[in-house]
């Protein structure tokens, strides 16, 4: 059926069919701030007084995986964590490999405990930010065996699979 601009009718034609369509990309703005809302709450989660709410922002920024949660998970390291929400801070930033982590964890693997050093030499080798391998070449020399061995897996060449 044919109206007057000539097109096809086919059941959500004009008016119907740009409101429709409208709704639909309402929905989708609707969900892209709900995801911009979940954000801002974990970082403000992040400034909390308690460790357990901070270390639900840490999941969530986890949970989020994009570029604009390491800013601010970068920052609450930097200010200091407790021991157990700084290993968890790390190995999040590491899990999305998010090359935006790399700064921060190049100032972990200058960190007192090899612990630290170890968590961020993983999450350098499994975000590859720019720079990586001359870091990862340092901490081949570094004091902590475990280090030494974290830094080294990344740097080996990848195994080809058997013919």
């Amino acid at each position: 059926d044919r109206g007057a601009g000539g097109g096809v009718d086919a059941g959500m034609g004009g008016w119907t069919g740009v409101v429709a369509v409208g709704a639909f990309l309402g929905l989708l703005g609707t969900g892209q701030a709900d995801a911009q809302v979940r954000l801002n709450e974990a970082i403000e989660r992040l400034d909390a007084s308690d460790a357990d709410t901070v270390q639900l922002g840490i999941e969530a920024l986890g949970t989020n995986g994009t570029a604009r949660a390491v800013a601010p998970l970068s920052a609450r390291i930097r200010r200091g964590l407790p021991p157990e929400l700084l290993d968890m801070a790390i190995q999040t930033l590491g899990v999305p490999g998010r090359p935006e982590a790399g700064p921060v964890l190049f100032e972990l693997t200058n960190h007192r405990r090899a612990e630290v050093r170890v968590a961020a030499t993983a999450a350098i080798g499994s975000c590859r930010p720019r720079g990586a391998a001359p870091s990862l070449v340092t901490l081949l020399s570094d004091a902590d065996p475990p280090v030494r061995a974290t830094a080294h897996t990344p740097l080996r060449p990848a195994e080809t699979p058997a013919t």
